[in-house]
């Protein structure tokens, strides 16, 4: 039981760091972005409201993940999904 409980306190610790750093970056960037590439405040809307939506899916669906998974197994999951995603973003020739 006690191991779940530290599953469970990394989960949320990472996930409070994650989503503070991404929420207040997000709407300092979103401005720039629209500008640098060329889109409508429609367009931008758009992305927010996915972003948003995004999360409303995400919140939705942990608890019953963690239910089925249990929370050691949904933390390694989300790592390596987390850093194959990065890998990914990493594109030769891009800057």
């Amino acid at each position: 039981m006690r191991r779940d409980s530290l599953a469970i306190l990394a989960l949320a610790v990472a996930l409070a760091i994650c989503l503070g750093i991404a929420r207040f970056a997000y709407a300092l960037l979103l401005p720039e972005m629209r500008e640098d590439l060329g889109w409508t405040y429609a367009e931008a809307g758009w992305l927010n409201t996915s972003n948003g939506a995004g999360y409303l899916a995400g919140a939705l669906m942990c608890a019953s993940a963690i239910a089925r998974a249990g929370p050691s197994a949904l933390w390694r999951l989300d790592s390596g999904f987390a850093c194959s995603c990065l890998g990914f973003a990493r594109q030769p020739g891009r800057q």
